[in-house]
């Protein structure tokens, strides 16, 4: 069912005395509550910021995570992440930046990351990680990452093998480079009033 929500920046700049608001009306697939599973969502969608830019980029960010979860079918595992992270994936490099843990409709694991790259590269430590655990690595469509993808963070995704429930990589970058890039923008912001009381007493 597709939800209408509305992603908001508010930033208040003390120093050059400025404030304001910024808001972007969007169809997501869920209501608030799952994409607040993701801690790069901030409750009620609400992002404080100290400059107008600054929340324009947080605003664009929810896009894309919302975006990303809506494609993906992806959820975040929620809390405590973090820790199940680290038993999941002993010894991840310090190049998988921006990590993320997930899972799948059948409770598989998926694990993202956006490390900065240079020339589009995957750092080399995570590679030889990834080689040497058995994991899969598949480089994401570059359009697709939450992070900062203007700024050359490039979206990762990865997964144990499946006899450690493993999730399907390869779906999920197909389903990110075949779906849109941006989040489907409200057209309806207003339902029209459905006037059944009326319409009664005119065909009485």
């Amino acid at each position: 069912m597709t939800q209408l929500l509305c992603i908001t920046g508010e930033w208040d700049n003390v120093t050059q005395r400025t404030s304001g608001t910024v808001e972007q009306v969007v169809c997501g697939g869920h209501d608030i509550e799952h994409y607040q599973q993701h801690p790069w969502v901030p409750h009620g969608l609400l992002n404080l910021a100290d400059t107008r830019e600054d929340a324009e980029f947080l605003v664009a960010r929810t896009m894309r995570v919302l975006r990303f979860m809506d494609v993906t079918g992806l959820a975040p595992f929620g809390y405590a992440w973090e820790s199940r992270l680290q038993d999941l994936a002993p010894r991840l490099p310090q190049s998988a930046d921006h990590a993320m843990l997930w899972q799948d409709a059948d409770g598989r694991w998926i694990v993202t990351v956006e490390p900065y790259c240079i020339e589009g590269a995957p750092p080399a430590s995570l590679v030889r990680w990834a080689q040497s655990a058995g994991w899969a690595l598949w480089r994401a469509d570059p359009r697709s990452g939450m992070w900062n993808p203007e700024q050359e963070a490039r979206l990762l995704v990865m997964a144990p093998p499946a006899s450690a429930q493993g999730g399907d990589v390869e779906a999920v970058c197909q389903a990110l480079e075949i779906s849109p890039r941006e989040m489907p923008l409200a057209r309806c912001l207003v339902a029209a009033k459905v006037e059944k009381a009326e319409s009664a007493s005119e065909a009485a």
